[in-house]
């Protein structure tokens, strides 16, 4: 088990996120984090937690609490001793603990790594974390220092310039920052400003605390003037430090490990710079502008999550985000952009909001991430995290700054998103259908195979996210594509899926996502190592040593383990293109599968049928529907719900319903061609036509016509989404103006949208 202070609370077991509880819970679980193995009275638990306000119930409300982290962390993790509780924490389980061990083992960079924001963010406001948040974040500026020292060492000391300028100016009395900061300076051909910050320090010191500089700080600037040699390093070249293994886990040398593999990935990057301003005219006191940025950047960290991103890193005022990994969605700068904005919106609402001054960068663009040759994992890198910043950086106050290549990828997502803001139209007795197949998998506790059959934009995928949404609660869901080709692909729809419900890596050794598989199925399958290992070779990430049936059912059995711990669906799109040796797996599965509730939902183009004309014949478990096109009534329904009622809906109605030949996805491009060219409007909270509608020369999009032309894979898709020319700063809400851009732009969107 991991236990997370430094940052927003945080408890992890083999990988997942547990769930601690409420406000009051989750307070109690870090006050016993902060007194680890150490008992701790009752008197003090009720003090901090209910401060000068405790009930008469205080005492009953606390063992509540208790029993209920019982339940979640384990019965023997909490004990009870006289007069109060114990926590018990093993060595490394806690962040604060690893910290303390690899600063005293020098690996400062290591120890620096485990910070994910301000300590104890999400009690910034409470009594009790206000003495452990300032002695945490003094740890951390302890660990920064230490870092700094081993870079000008390696002769890293232009590199680190700007940092320490930053860090200075948000802690101006911290001598040992201003002398890395002179001697950076000093190191760089910068004599004379490593004099100047000398002055500086000295200044402001005097001016705070009527003081001198202290004798070290003398010293240097001594030194600087004389040109002591002592003062240099005996580097030539400026180097990068060497990355070392993730302090976490990381495996024993001895041990053979796998070698790690670099990934390119084009994910949206979201940086939030956030400063303190002065209060008239007065530089801020440093514990308060300490106390605003460390609420601010629980927020920001708070929106970043709520929306599906991960924190890259932290820096003084400045806070990184990303958004695409470790895995990629479709929809991740449509993620990214609704960040940006909750960001704003959340800051704007704090009590302190007229005292912050907040920039947003948002970037999209390709990065590299994962392992290098021999294995270590190194953190994104790429073009997005350096232009994000600047565009922050370049913005006006309050302003959110987006590069041309975000702008246009959210535009994308957002149309492709835009039928899902109407209600689906046209479709009541397939969804009947499907949600009978799966209440019946439910119910019987069996596998049902049901099929849903038609052309590229007629609603398969709506159709069964109708579905997913409506039961959410109720199911597990593994989801996975079939590529239309490449090598290797036979069981890529498969790899997909089980990473989707196991969190399966690539670059990981096989003992690691094999223990992954084992954790998920232990008590439901009776051999669940080697089921597991079956599973890890059918999907290519583990050598294969059994033959392809054997491998068949181990993946049935796999997936009847999860099946009889929960409803599982599993659902696989674009099974026209599959491999002939991947249906028969899927039929295989519905044949044979028992006593677990399984619903394999397969999308696919009529053209399946051609490829295997007996698909799912003769099976009672099996349902196959297919879409026709909506008919004219339908078409002008859709219509009017992305239109409205009033204005502009009867004069489109009938001329789209006409072009679109009942095709929902047509009817949303024609609508989207409308705006791009500036023919339809947004006026007073209405949508409005300028310009002569018959003019326009409604026609299906030719990418569309033809649904053997429009093959190609997700990749390529992001690629071409990827390679925008950079923009300073533009609005979602911003059309483009070149057919010859828009209609490229669609290409790419729609190549991967069934």
């Amino acid at each position: 088990m991991e236990f997370r202070i430094l940052g927003p609370l945080e408890v992890f077991e083999n990988g997942r996120r547990l769930d601690v509880g409420g406000a009051k819970q989750r307070a109690l679980l870090a006050i016993l984090l902060l007194h680890a193995n150490e008992v701790v009275s009752t008197d003090r638990l009720i003090d901090a937690l209910w401060e000068d306000d405790a009930p008469e119930t205080g005492r009953k409300a606390l063992q509540v609490y208790v029993s209920q982290l019982r339940k979640t962390l384990g019965k023997e993790r909490i004990a009870t001793r006289s007069p109060g509780y114990r926590l018990q924490v093993e060595p490394d389980e806690l962040d604060l603990s690893r910290v303390q061990r690899l600063l005293d083992n020098g690996q400062a960079a290591e120890a620096l790594a485990l910070w994910r924001g301000p300590a104890l963010a999400d009690f910034s406001y409470e009594r009790f974390a206000h003495g452990e948040i300032t002695r945490l974040e003094d740890l951390r500026l302890a660990c920064l220092e230490e870092r700094i020292v081993d870079d000008l060492g390696c002769g890293r000391h232009a590199a680190v310039v700007g940092e320490l300028e930053a860090l200075v100016r948000e802690h101006p009395l911290r001598e040992r920052l201003r002398a890395q900061l002179m001697l950076a300076l000093y190191r760089s051909g910068r004599q004379a400003e490593a004099l100047e910050a000398y002055q500086h320090a000295r200044e402001a010191l005097v001016e705070e605390l009527g003081i001198e500089p202290g004798r070290s700080l003398r010293e240097l600037q001594q030194g600087i003037l004389r040109q002591d040699p002592a003062l240099d390093v005996d580097v030539t070249v400026e180097q990068q430090p060497e990355i070392p293994p993730q302090a976490i886990g990381a495996p024993d040398a001895s041990q053979p490990r796998a070698e790690g593999r670099a990934e390119r990935k084009t994910v949206t990057v979201v940086h939030v710079h956030i400063a303190v301003a002065a209060d008239r005219g007065n530089r801020p006191d440093p514990e308060v502008a300490r106390r605003v940025l460390s609420r601010a950047f629980g927020e920001v960290t708070s929106a970043v999550e709520a929306h599906g991103g991960t924190i890259e890193s932290t820096a003084g005022d400045a806070l990184t985000s990303v958004f695409g990994l470790p895995f990629v969605h479709e929809d991740d700068t449509l993620r990214a952009v609704r960040a940006a904005s909750e960001i704003q919106r959340r800051l704007a609402e704090l009590d302190e909001a007229a005292r912050l001054e907040v920039r947003i960068g948002v970037s999209t663009g390709p990065v590299v991430t994962g392992g290098n040759p021999a294995g270590v994992q190194l953190r994104a890198t790429g073009e997005p995290l350096t232009v994000t910043a600047r565009l922050a950086r370049e913005g006006a106050p309050g302003d959110a700054s987006i590069d041309e290549a975000t702008s246009k990828s959210a535009q994308a997502a957002e149309r492709e998103r835009g039928r899902f803001a109407s209600p689906m139209v046209g479709r009541e007795r397939e969804r009947r259908r499907l949600n009978d197949a799966f209440e019946q998998a439910v119910g019987d506790g069996s596998c049902q195979l049901f099929t849903v059959l038609g052309a590229a934009g007629v609603g398969k995928s709506r159709l069964v996210q109708e579905l997913l949404e409506d039961i959410s609660e109720r199911a597990l869901v593994a989801r996975g594509r079939c590529l239309p080709y490449g090598e290797g692909i036979t069981f890529w729809p498969l790899l997909e899926a089980f990473k989707d419900v196991a969190e399966l890596d690539d670059s990981a050794p096989v003992e690691e996502n094999r223990a992954r598989l084992v954790e998920l199925i232990e008590d439901e399958a009776a051999d669940p190592e080697l089921v597991a290992q079956r599973v890890l070779e059918i999907v290519g990430m583990a050598e294969a040593r059994a033959v392809v049936e054997e491998n068949f059912d181990s993946v049935r059995l796999f997936l009847e383990a999860l099946g009889r711990r929960r409803a599982l669906i599993v659902v696989f799109d674009d099974v026209h293109w599959a491999e002939s040796t991947f249906l028969d797996l899927v039929e295989h599965l519905a044949d044979w599968s028992r006593g677990a509730s399984i619903l394999l939902l397969c999308m696919a183009r009529p053209e399946l049928l051609e490829v295997r004309p007996g698909w799912a014949g003769g099976k009672l478990n099996a349902t196959t529907v297919l879409l026709e096109p909506l008919s004219d009534v339908e078409c002008r329904e859709l219509v009017s719900n992305l239109v409205g009622q009033d204005g502009v809906a009867g004069r489109l109605e009938l001329r789209i319903a006409d072009a679109s030949e009942g095709n929902p996805l047509f009817v949303e491009e024609m609508v989207s061609m409308l705006i791009d060219d500036g023919l339809l409007v947004r006026e007073e909270g209405r949508w409005a036509m300028v310009g002569d509608l018959a003019a326009v020369p409604f026609r299906r999009r030719s990418m569309l016509s033809s649904p053997r032309d429009s093959i190609t894979s997700v990749t390529a898709s992001e690629q071409c989404s990827s390679v925008r020319p950079s923009k300073a700063s533009c609005s979602i809400e911003n059309r483009s103006r070149s057919s010859q851009a828009r209609i490229g732009d669609r290409s790419c969107r729609r190549s991967s949208a069934r």
